[in-house]
């Protein structure tokens, strides 16, 4: 018995015996309809998630069982044109250790960062172009890097505008003075913090400490309040002109209705916050497009419209004119920079993108800035032709799916620059995506060839596989896409034309390396 509902269905089982006795149904079990599944990544938990044509993501357990949708409608009709409109356009895909699910939007020459499970907002970067950073029908991702960190100690680097932090000493440290009146010292997050309440104040010269088309403000804050209570407290504020409310030009606060509150209409409910607990607060923006973090998760995004203002000065833990709402918290490690990051997101996780309209490999950091570019158009060596999935081993090699030149290229790479090991050769003919539980083990979709291929790390072809071989899946592949090595080493195919996602065991794979280091998948 089947009860179709939306985009899956539920099935129930029956008995009836000789004599035409029923036993009656069973649970409903749901089971998904997808249409044409084209990209599959593989969670902590063992679970998949599935993209396919028409859908948002599926999330399945690992026997292959319908657990939920993954994200919000909200979100996705938000962000039409990367999530909701164009859902068969998620090409490739990869999941990090914190829980990001990263995948490509060609149509829209766009990568979207988000983490569906959460109440976070999804994030996207591009622009189409062949400048660098731009994009040109991006299709495989993939992630190299160690996990992001946030909260420091922090030191100078390029991208400091200003860094406090506040162990004894209110300047920063670069010699920017602090004016400030009736704060003290306490306990910190990391050594002292700087203690503003009743009518303390502290403020710092905008020349050279904030710039207001982009930037990240971050801090750690030691409320002495929770985070339910009416009252009302500014974190930070730039302000032209006491008289007129709409002259605030960058603003933080918490409102008496237990919400986070920043420029670009950000609400968060911070109605969980407890005094006398440390939380690690940032807002980053580029232009309008403004997000809101607390503890390293963004919590909220929105739209503010950057404004010139003239105000000497911004405000720390209080506002301007004498206004008072001081925070009435102890703040630590407060750093200030020219460009949007969280903690060390600038070097960590970074984020790969085969940019396949422009026959090149793109590289940007864990928030969507650029950082390198590789490749041209061609058949030699570091040449590609319509790149597409690629995976790092735990070598920190990158591996590249060369589509057009029915090959794999295996790339060095140091965080900034590639080089060029070596091709690999396997008879392929237009393969799709590639996943590397081990340097020695590297797993091929190969697409052209209705087949799945395993290959040691010299190219030696070790088996093929023309259809799958564990829980009664038959029928051989038909244009099979995306491949992921799941948690005990089993291959997950997304056998796209078969629209179905199935398994392979083989003897040649292992469960893959260690995902909380270099990673995997895409």
């Amino acid at each position: 018995q089947t009860d179709s509902y939306h985009a899956e269905d539920g099935l129930a089982v029956s008995a009836i015996d000789g004599s035409g006795h029923e036993s009656g149904f069973s649970n409903l079990v749901w089971t998904l309809h997808m249409l044409s599944p084209s990209a599959v990544a593989v969670d902590k938990n063992n679970n998949r998630q599935i993209a396919a044509s028409g859908n948002l993501l599926a999330l399945q357990d690992q026997n292959g069982q319908f657990l939920k949708w993954l994200g919000k409608y909200t979100e996705f009709l938000a962000y039409w044109s990367i999530g909701w409109h164009h859902p068969e356009e998620r090409s490739h895909m990869a999941r990090d250790a914190a829980g990001n699910t990263i995948y490509s939007v060609p149509s829209q020459h766009e990568v979207v960062i988000g983490v569906p499970e959460s109440q976070g907002p999804f994030r996207s970067f591009g622009q189409h172009g062949s400048a660098p950073g731009q994009l040109d029908t991006p299709t495989g991702v993939a992630l190299w890097g160690e996990p992001c960190e946030f909260g420091g100690p922090y030191s100078v680097d390029e991208h400091t505008l200003l860094l406090a932090h506040y162990d004894g000493d209110l300047g920063g440290e670069q010699g920017e003075v602090a004016i400030a009146s009736g704060t003290s010292f306490e306990q910190g997050m990391h050594g002292q913090g700087v203690l503003i309440d009743s009518d303390d104040s502290l403020a710092y010269s905008r020349d050279g400490n904030l710039e207001s088309w982009q930037g990240t403000i971050e801090f750690w804050i030691r409320p002495n309040w929770n985070g339910d209570d009416l009252g009302f407290y500014e974190l930070f504020q730039v302000k032209d002109d006491f008289d007129d409310y709409s002259s605030h030009a960058m603003w933080l606060g918490k409102d008496p209705n237990g919400h986070l509150g920043s420029w670009g209409d950000i609400y968060v409910n911070v109605g969980d916050l407890s005094a006398g607990e440390w939380y690690h607060i940032a807002v980053a923006w580029e232009g309008p497009d403004v997000t809101l973090y607390i503890n390293g998760t963004p919590r909220q995004s929105g739209y503010g419209d950057p404004r010139d203002f003239t105000a000497e000065f911004f405000n720390v833990g209080s506002a301007c004119c004498s206004r008072g709402n001081q925070v009435n918290a102890t703040i630590d490690e407060l750093r200030i920079s020219n460009m949007r990051r969280i903690g060390n997101s600038d070097t960590c996780s970074l984020i790969l993108v085969a940019d396949s309209g422009n026959n090149r490999i793109q590289v940007f950091d864990s928030m969507g800035n650029f950082v390198s570019a590789y490749g041209s158009s061609g058949t030699g060596a570091g040449q590609f032709s319509n790149p597409r999935g690629m995976a790092t081993d735990e070598l920190g090699n990158l591996i590249v799916v060369d589509s057009g030149n029915d090959r794999l290229q295996v790339l060095d790479f140091d965080g900034i620059n590639f080089k060029f090991v070596k091709e690999i050769l396997g008879e392929f003919n237009a393969p799709w995506d590639v996943a590397v539980p081990h340097h020695d083990q590297i797993v091929v979709a190969d697409t052209g060839n209705n087949a799945i291929k395993v290959l040691d790390d010299k190219g030696h072809l070790l088996a093929t596989y023309s259809e799958p071989n564990v829980r009664g899946y038959s029928g051989p592949f038909s244009q099979p896409r995306g491949l992921a090595i799941d948690l005990n080493g089993k291959i997950i195919v997304a056998d796209t034309l078969n629209h179905r996602v199935v398994e392979i065991i083989s003897p040649f794979v292992d469960p893959p390396h260690d995902p909380n280091s270099i990673f995997v998948d895409g």
